[in-house]
């Protein structure tokens, strides 16, 4: 097992690597919206994505192929939860560029990595992230429709303050939007 995870940091070291040097000559970042958002974490500029409604809809699909176990257990009480979940998100990625024949990109690892690195640091079950996404996503559309709530507190009324923190660190953290949605 400890070799397993030395192996681990070695390919998210590589991975790094790989992801910043693509990030140097990558296409112009996206609109960024101000937020008046009353919470301290980085999701005070929230980005708009109206291209990558793909790209949410595919965190939310591998969110709910996570393994049941995974899906209910507490991440602040679970060994290696963090590795365990950016391994599954990862593998469900993988998995589906492999069936569809498209070439795997290894940013979807780093992906995997930051998202469950969100969920581990609020230690809240991916079940519940799932459920909060799924009705933010079906109350408001997308991700320009999310963003518009958080901003007006709308999101914050409908679905609690939890909820609102978890998604605003999903859709505003830099390391998450780079890694998930550019």
């Amino acid at each position: 097992m400890r070799s397993y995870n030395r192996i681990l940091s070695a390919i998210a070291c590589i991975a790094l690597a790989v992801t910043s040097t693509q990030s140097a000559s990558a296409e112009p970042k996206p609109t960024v919206v101000k937020s008046e958002s009353k919470y301290s974490q980085p999701a005070g500029n929230l980005q708009v994505h109206n291209e990558n409604e793909v790209e949410l809809d595919l965190l939310i699909q591998a969110l709910e192929a996570t393994p049941a176990t995974l899906q209910e257990a507490d991440p602040k009480t679970t060994p290696d939860y963090r590795n365990q979940l950016a391994y599954s998100l990862d593998e469900f990625s993988y998995n589906r560029k492999i069936a569809q024949g498209e070439a795997f990109r290894t940013t979807w690892w780093l992906c995997s990595l930051k998202v469950a690195t969100v969920i581990v640091q609020y230690g809240i079950p991916v079940a519940k992230v799932v459920g909060w996404l799924k009705n933010a996503r079906k109350l408001w559309g997308g991700i320009k429709g999310i963003t518009t709530a958080l901003e007006t507190g709308a999101a914050e009324a409908e679905i609690g303050e939890e909820a609102v923190q978890v998604i605003e660190m999903l859709l505003g953290f830099n390391e998450v939007i780079d890694a998930c949605f550019s």
